[in-house]
């Protein structure tokens, strides 16, 4: 079966479909994890912080202007949401 571009799950999501969101989770959670396992050093902070990213992309989707960069947009949030939890651990932006 051929993969499903990712602006198809993302339009297929924005119409309602919450397994095509599922799918887009599955297609990047591990590299999601990775960079928050990454940057934060610590993998229980790294599976919330990969949690939330994913939380805040479904809940802000609709203001993805370019449905072929959720990729992009994606790592943007999470390592935002990285860089955040440094800020407050005190460590470095």
């Amino acid at each position: 079966m051929p993969k499903i571009a990712d602006k198809t799950l993302v339009q297929q999501t924005l119409s309602g479909d919450k397994r095509a969101f599922g799918e887009l989770v599955d297609r990047y959670k591990g590299v999601v994890f990775g960079l928050a396992l990454n940057r934060l050093k610590d993998f229980e902070e790294a599976k919330d912080v990969a949690q939330e990213a994913f939380i805040e992309a479904y809940l802000k989707l609709e203001t993805l202007r370019e449905l072929a960069k959720f990729s992009n947009w994606l790592y943007t949030i999470a390592a935002n949401l990285c860089r955040m939890r440094l800020r407050q651990k005190g460590g470095r932006p």
